[in-house]
């Protein structure tokens, strides 16, 4: 006769632990699975960094902002190889799902009953694909404005800042996405884009994906090293055509973001006394200026009393101080300083052999027409900038100088003026553009009649 013994529960769960694997394996026991190789994960905070310093640094036509939009062009070309040819959760085929599958994961998240993925789910792999088509139209409405051709087109600027704002909606979207299904499914996704790895099963999931044998590891650890050298180096790429492409540009809203420096205290007061005896037709060109003093308008100020300081000493002196403090005052002197220092510009950009301006001509024109051509004429020729003499040595002695003429025998020094200003007189200053429209604006000039 057999006897049967009640088992406690206890003793029921002790032989259940010998048979039945636990449901939350752990690392050593091969509980955890790669999914996100090194070269995703660089690229992914990579990423976040150029894009936040792209942001904080927007708007102001700053130097860095365009370098840091040249290291997301080559991010995103990157992304764009390695979801051809990365590893496998890297890939576009294994997180592009049909919209339908998009739609029935939203209403499955809406009734807390989502499968788990170990990849992107439906709605992560739209969410990646809506983020990087923003950022190329970013980077490509951002390069287009680097252009001659593009620069100041309205509706490059407009699609360059909606698709910019765009992303900034759907970057809170992506990190709620993120918050909202790592709770849903009890893993840690932020701990994955760091580490690579995931669990094979969750608290909530207790059914292991299936683990990798050695050699799908291994390879997927040699996938992404060889990712990670290729990302590195397109990442240099992207930085140094950003640096290539915006050096040497001398834009005053440039100078002024880099720097903190404002004109004293003591001296704006000393600007505006001086000014209330002067001219008004002088004032804001020569001795005046503004009561809250930007570092662009700094510089075209030194620029102008460099330009001519024998102009700008009589404009501000008198018959009764001569060459002293009062002629040549503290805040003029700080002016000129500032300029020497700062405001300087690389001619070599603009000029090649025989003094010819290297910029776009069809540019230049645009500018002319609507700025200068309001003084000058359309022809250059409605004012008369001196007679000729031998020092020009241009065959034009005796006759007079128009824009052209000045424009083609002078054309350092009508570059200068561009960009500053000339002293004592009513003229525009193109210090707060890039250094490349004064470059289009003289190759124009040089086209003008010379007599």
């Amino acid at each position: 006769m057999r006897h049967h013994r009640l088992i406690t529960g206890s003793e029921q769960d002790a032989r259940d632990s010998d048979v039945a694997p636990s449901p939350e394996p752990s690392r050593e026991s091969g509980g955890r699975v790669p999914v996100w190789d090194v070269a995703v994960r660089l690229f992914h905070w990579s990423l976040v960094a150029a894009v936040l310093t792209s942001w904080f640094t927007g708007g102001s036509g700053n130097r860095i902002h365009e370098i840091s939009g040249s290291a997301v062009a080559g991010l995103l070309a990157f992304r764009l190889v390695w979801g051809l040819i990365g590893t496998r959760h890297a890939r576009f085929k294994e997180f592009v799902f049909h919209p339908r599958a998009l739609f029935a994961y939203l209403k499955d998240v809406l009734l807390n009953r989502a499968d788990r993925h170990v990849g992107h789910n439906p709605a992560g792999g739209a969410m990646i694909v809506a983020l990087l088509l923003c950022l190329a139209v970013i980077v490509t409405t951002g390069f287009m404005q680097l252009t001659n051709r593009f620069y100041g087109v309205e509706w490059v600027e407009h699609v360059h800042h909606y698709a910019a704002n765009g992303l900034m909606v759907l970057v809170p979207l992506h990190v709620f996405g993120v918050i909202i299904s790592s709770w849903m499914h009890q893993e840690n996704l932020v701990g994955a884009m760091l580490s690579g790895d995931k669990p094979m099963a969750t608290s909530k999931h207790p059914t292991a994906v299936e683990a990798p044998g050695e050699s799908e590891r291994f390879n997927f650890r040699l996938l992404g090293s060889q990712g990670f050298s290729t990302l590195l180096f397109v990442l240099a790429c992207g930085l140094a055509t950003g640096w290539v492409l915006t050096s040497g540009r001398n834009s005053g809203v440039i100078e002024e973001a880099k720097s903190p420096a404002q004109i004293p205290a003591a001296i704006a007061p000393a600007i505006q006394e001086q000014a209330a005896a002067r001219l008004k037709d002088r004032q804001d060109y020569t001795a005046s200026g503004p009561d809250d003093a930007s570092l662009t308008w700094v510089l075209a100020s030194g620029g102008r009393l460099y330009d001519n300081i024998f102009t700008s000493l009589a404009i501000m002196g008198d018959s009764t101080h001569q060459y002293t403090d009062e002629i040549l005052p503290q805040h003029a002197k700080y002016r000129i300083a500032q300029f020497i220092s700062r405001g300087l510009h690389d001619a070599s950009r603009i000029m090649q052999s025989g003094n010819r301006a290297k910029g776009d001509v069809a540019q230049g024109k645009a500018v002319f027409q609507t700025v200068c051509a309001a003084c000058h004429g359309f022809d250059g020729r409605a004012r008369k900038l001196g007679i000729s003499s031998d020092r020009w040595d241009t065959g034009y002695t005796g006759s007079p100088l128009y824009v052209g003429t000045k424009a083609t025998t002078g054309p350092h020094e009508v570059l200068h003026k561009i960009r500053n200003g000339h002293p004592g007189v009513i003229m525009v200053s193109m210090r707060a553009f890039p250094m490349d429209v004064s470059g289009n604006l003289l190759a124009y000039l040089q086209t003008l009649p010379v007599k």
